[in-house]
């Protein structure tokens, strides 16, 4: 009996010749990205720590570096729930301006996901 084991390449960092690698079929998976072309954010002012009846979040207002485009609205919890609103904002200040809304209506503890059922005890 034989067995066929696929090439696999591995590459921390994109190379020129992944290209050739994949038309050969060969997998290629990436475990990495080269920081240099990572996008550069431009942060918020009014980005930073917010706390709220003892709960600590982190609202990250950010946008493009460089640019005059909209601005993302993300919240993260100290057990790192990430909510990322879908739509962008024409300001910073609306964006911060829903995120205290939104703490208003719904609470800080919204941002947390659903807490793990209690398992069963057998």
């Amino acid at each position: 009996m034989y067995w066929t084991i696929p090439t696999v390449l591995i590459v921390a960092s994109p190379i020129p010749s992944l290209d050739r690698a994949r038309s050969a079929g060969t997998a290629v998976y990436t475990i990495g990205y080269d920081m240099a072309k990572a996008p550069k954010t431009e942060h918020s002012e009014l980005a930073g720590e917010f706390t709220d009846d003892g709960i600590t979040v982190l609202v990250d207002i950010y946008r493009p570096a460089g640019t005059q485009g909209d601005w993302t609205l993300e919240v993260i919890t100290e057990e790192d729930d990430v909510t990322t609103w879908e739509e962008p904002f024409p300001t910073d200040r609306e964006a911060f301006d829903e995120f205290l809304a939104t703490v208003e209506r719904d609470g800080i503890r919204s941002f947390f996901g659903e807490p793990e059922p209690n398992p069963a005890v057998h």
